[in-house]
């Protein structure tokens, strides 16, 4: 098809959608929208089918066209329960999809939804009428044998319990052993692709997640021989400014592969001058080439317990973007002025070169921010610094709104053999809280002066919480005892508040939960409209390009503006932000099912051991404990209780494991 028969429909697209959108009429049939727009549109038909097939226009036969939204058709994902039911996110409307409403969509699958009368769950309900685009092209799972056929279980709750597995001329697996199957919808099972392995093994069952997940492999010879070229690359300091006489240092988790962000921090008449040293990715990776297409392609590195899968190949990720101490590596550094309160009076953002002095892990920073000495009078003195400006910030961010839920991940401490011999709390200390502090502040600078100059980056946008969640929340909160104000509305101020008050109680990681649980998610976007979580008006990531590909972007934007290039101005910033909050969604999901397992794998185990739980939820059947020590979540039986026990949300208890089953991540407990 000519690149004129393209431009002829885009055009044609955009007259049908003006159109329709200021018609008060509902349905229209295609003749008479042929009449209503101006010009010959030889393309209407082929534009009315993009427009059906893309779930903005619904076809009726019999009454012709309509806006999908007008006639209550949604496109949106669905989420699947473990039970089988689901819920569809459409933009702003979250829906309700019984099991036998699904119509063959699957966990994560892009939708067309037509309400139906009634609700469910306080929300409406919808009936999925086409699947239009599958979010999975494979499952893992165990291969069983029933009957002489072969079936497979998936790991994955969200899907069906048992899929037929066809084999197709590979060699049989070993009955109940881990295996990774393509789905293939038109056949309605899952075809035998490779053997994972033994399903009692975490590096297996953690390999199935990240299979099941849809997660990237090893990049292939082309991608790994044009990093290994780029990372020879040796930048030009004459157009940069020489940082390489400050006193820079690094501060990262003790298990750090790769290090894209360092700071200094000097004290000035008025106050300070912190500078923000962002790895020069761009540098490295030709926009459109192939090191970032696939870049692109993945999103964002995945850090599950056992490995890291990253965006750009070793070469560029741990060695040549690196910011690794002794070593003269190019940056991109925001200069950031504050006076003696905090408040930033000025900044500049300087293609520079750097050498980093020191690399501290967040449990040695934390330890000389607290009085220990590092032996080194000019490390000691950075870090008083830092924690003075720092602590400057969190005051006035307070002030302005920002939301600090604090940390409640887990890190799953590993032996030689990948299994989990124990689990600790990421709590949100003093040095992660700066080193957090720091980076939003320079994110902060850049989405201001991107803002300023009209660029086609991607910001990263919060919206405020809709008066119904924050209602819900009210109850939830005041279930767990700590209520909220009774007035009309809801000011983060006050939600802060009981966030402080539960400090370090057992049910505090409930609070938080309820809370995120009442925000709309936090989003990549094309046009700014501001972070109510950070209580910013202009926000967008900078800082972390060789982990995420919205940083990336930003940084290639701003080397294009330097270079003096045409930027690309049909790039599609909507699809890409779209792309990207789905692979985020996707590493999150991943990293959270990982942990989960090898949670779960770790208490078949230690089963006889007593846990501290707090009660998540209650249902007729019993209680949902979340326990504190490991990343589990279980079932508390109504028989298992303790007689007189009556369970409530946010009640602690001492609990034991009756069973734990990592394949089917299943946890059942009786209380101790």
């Amino acid at each position: 098809m000519s690149d004129s028969g393209d431009t002829d429909r885009d055009r044609t697209v955009d007259r049908v959608m003006e159109l329709l959108q200021h018609e008060s009429r509902k349905w229209h049939k295609i003749d008479q929208i042929r009449r209503s727009i101006p010009g010959d549109n030889p393309r209407l038909a082929e534009a009315l089918e993009q427009l059906c097939r893309e779930g903005s226009l619904w076809l009726s036969p019999s009454k012709g066209y309509a806006l999908a939204d007008r006639v209550g058709v949604l496109k949106g994902r669905v989420r699947v329960r473990r039970g089988g039911s689901a819920v569809l996110y459409s933009g702003e409307q979250t829906v309700e999809i019984e099991e036998h409403l699904l119509n063959g969509a699957l966990d994560g699958d892009l939708v067309l939804a037509k309400k139906i009368r009634g609700k469910l769950r306080n929300r409406p309900r919808a009936k999925v009428v086409e699947v239009l685009k599958r979010a999975r092209e494979g499952v893992s799972g165990v291969a069983i044998k029933k009957r002489g056929r072969w079936k497979l279980r998936p790991l994955e709750p969200s899907l069906p319990p048992e899929l037929r597995l066809d084999i197709r001329g590979e060699k049989e697996p070993e009955k109940g052993s881990l295996v990774y199957a393509s789905l293939d919808y038109d056949g309605e099972c899952a075809v035998l692709q490779e053997s994972i392995g033994d399903p009692r093994s975490p590096r297996a069952l953690t390999t199935a997640v990240a299979e099941d997940n849809g997660l990237p492999s090893r990049f292939d010879d082309r991608i790994r021989k044009a990093a290994y070229d780029a990372a020879l690359r040796s930048p030009s300091l004459e157009d940069r400014l020489d940082l390489r006489d400050e006193f820079v240092i690094t501060i990262d988790p003790s298990d750090a592969r790769d290090f894209d962000d360092a700071v200094s921090l000097v004290r000035t008449e008025e106050g300070y001058r912190l500078g923000v040293h962002i790895a020069d990715v761009a540098y490295f990776v030709d926009r459109k080439g192939p090191i970032d297409l696939e870049a692109r392609r993945r999103g964002t590195s995945v850090y599950l317990p056992d490995r890291v899968i990253p965006m750009l190949p070793f070469d560029l990720s741990a060695d040549a973007c690196s910011l690794r101490p002794g070593e003269d590596k190019p940056c991109r550094s925001v200069i950031l002025a504050y006076d003696r309160d905090g408040n930033r009076q000025d900044f500049t953002l300087e293609r520079s070169v750097i050498r980093s002095n020191r690399r501290l892990t967040y449990e040695e920073a934390l330890a000389i921010m607290e009085g220990e000495s590092s032996g080194d009078p000019e490390l000691d003195s950075l870090l008083e610094r830092c924690a003075d400006l720092a602590g400057a910030l969190r005051a006035l961010r307070r002030e302005e709104g920002m939301l600090d839920l604090g940390g409640d991940e887990f890190r799953a401490i590993l032996d030689d053999k990948g299994n989990p011999v124990d689990f600790e709390k990421q709590t949100g200390d003093a040095a992660h809280s700066m080193i957090e502090h720091f980076m939003i502040e320079a994110n902060r600078a850049v989405a201001d002066h991107c803002g300023w100059m009209s660029l086609p980056v991607l910001y990263r946008t919060h919206g405020s919480p809709e008066p119904e969640s924050l209602q819900l929340l009210r109850g939830k909160l005041s279930d767990l005892g700590v209520p909220l104000p009774s007035s009309k509305g809801i000011h983060p101020a006050q939600i802060q508040e009981v966030i402080d008050r539960t400090g370090e109680e057992p049910i505090a990681p409930l609070v938080r939960l309820a809370v995120l649980k009442s925000m709309k998610r936090a989003v990549y976007h094309p046009r700014n409209s501001g972070h109510y979580g950070l209580g910013l008006s202009s926000y967008l990531h900078f800082t972390s390009p060789i982990r995420r590909y919205p940083d990336l972007q930003v940084h290639q934007v701003l080397d294009a503006i330097d270079r003096g290039e045409a930027l690309d101005s049909q790039q599609d910033l909507g699809t890409l932000a779209s792309h990207c909050n789905r692979t985020e969604d996707r590493a999150e999901k991943a990293e959270r099912d990982a942990l989960e397992v090898l949670g779960i794998w770790y208490l078949e185990r230690h089963g006889g051991r007593v846990y501290e739980g707090v009660i998540e939820g209650v249902a007729d059947f019993g209680a949902f404990v979340s326990l504190l020590e490991v990343p589990a979540e279980g079932l508390l039986p109504s028989r298992k209780m303790d007689r007189g026990f009556t369970p409530g949300r946010g009640k602690v208890l001492d609990v034991t494991v009756l069973s734990a089953n990592p394949l089917s991540r299943e946890l059942a407990l009786a209380q101790y």
